[in-house]
């Protein structure tokens, strides 16, 4: 008896001290299992400043995790397999202080746990009808790309069936935020959002989420919205001085007079590629009444201007060293961004991505009599 008794007491202060390890607030305990994944798994931390994610080695035994990750605030944690490193990632909003408890497939997968992971469950259950519909066309897509249908006919398809269901997942989401103003796992949804929804997203969220631990992922988001409003249409545009393809500085000021696109790109952006033979042609169409201005981000600076050479870009180009701040002073969000500058300098449009709405502006800005 008093062995057992022994025993009993010596098995309660384990226990004791392994809730003690695992609520520990710097660390995120992941717990469950994945069809398939493996007995060793990478952990990759990636917080939101873009600093190299931090890996770790995680060790599932006989098929089941029980793995403490070091994170000292909200961040993405990125598992991947070190037997098959082209297998599909597991991709978690990591919370320090919670438990995750992952159960399913290495494809397909769910997530549960602690309050937090309990509420996500209940946001992912209320929403993921509608993002399965838009995730089984992105599917259908790629199998008709590897089946060697043609690229545009395959984005004709896209083109014509997304915009409904990007609609009815965005919707999905906004009324789950609505309904639930308190479930700090609504905040992983405001990134996917963007424009108009996403501030109406922000605006249902109650302050206790905006500016408790998931600010670390919000307050980027509403910094980038309060730059927008200072960079809208009827604003000024920043002022910038950049070295342009022969290394003379050009001021944005010297090109007032006449209406002016700064085109935001980079040579590793493909729609911006694609995009050069319509823009050529516009160029030659309105350069009389036009000019047009392009930026270069995130290239080496002979990248640019190979690139610059092989497109047979006949406008002029600045280059965008990467310690500006230019693209946060235009707060561009994505690439190609076309900003539109009348010739007082004040920003009259703004199109994000190859929009053939640019063109069509661009058209009645300049018909006759205008």
């Amino acid at each position: 008896m008093m062995k057992k008794t022994f025993l009993a007491l010596i098995v309660g202060a384990l226990l004791a001290a392994s809730c003690t390890e695992q609520t520990d607030p710097n660390k995120l305990h992941l717990t469950g299992s994945l069809e398939g994944m493996g007995d060793t798994l990478i952990a990759s931390v990636i917080q939101s400043d873009g600093n190299t994610p931090v890996n770790d080695t995680i060790v599932a035994v006989r098929g089941n995790l029980d793995a403490l990750i070091p994170l000292d605030q909200v961040a993405n944690v990125m598992l991947t397999k070190i037997s098959d490193p082209e297998a599909p990632i597991v991709l978690i909003t990591g919370v320090p202080g919670e438990t995750c408890e992952l159960r399913g497939t290495w494809d397909e997968y769910t997530l549960n746990g602690s309050q937090f992971y309990a509420d996500y469950n209940q946001m992912s259950q209320a929403i993921d009808p509608a993002i399965k519909k838009l995730r089984n066309l992105l599917d259908k897509c790629m199998d008709m790309i590897d089946n060697g249908k043609d690229e545009e006919e395959v984005s004709a398809l896209y083109q014509q069936e997304s915009p409904a269901l990007m609609e009815a997942a965005n919707k999905a989401m906004i009324d789950f935020i609505r309904q639930n103003p308190k479930n700090e796992a609504c905040a992983t949804l405001i990134p996917n959002l963007d424009g108009e929804e996403q501030k109406e997203a922000l605006q249902a969220l109650d302050p206790s989420v905006k500016t408790g631990r998931m600010s670390v992922i919000l307050q980027p988001i509403i910094q980038q919205m309060e730059r927008m409003e200072s960079v809208g249409e009827g604003k000024e545009a920043p002022a910038f001085a950049l070295k342009d393809i022969k290394g003379k500085t050009l001021a944005l000021k010297s090109l007032r007079g006449k209406h002016l696109v700064l085109d935001f790109w980079g040579s590793w952006c493909g729609w911006c590629i694609k995009g050069f033979p319509k823009m050529k042609e516009y160029y030659a169409k309105y350069k009389n009444k036009l000019e047009i201005l392009g930026i270069d981000c995130g290239d080496e600076e002979d990248a640019w201007k190979a690139a610059v050479a092989e497109n047979q870009l006949p406008w002029k180009h600045v280059y965008n060293p990467k310690e500006s701040q230019l693209t946060d002073d235009y707060a561009i969000q994505g690439y190609p961004t076309k900003i539109v500058i009348d010739p007082d300098g004040n920003i009259a449009k703004v199109f994000i991505g190859e929009d053939p709405a640019f063109y069509e502006y661009l058209d009645q800005l300049f018909a006759e009599g205008k």
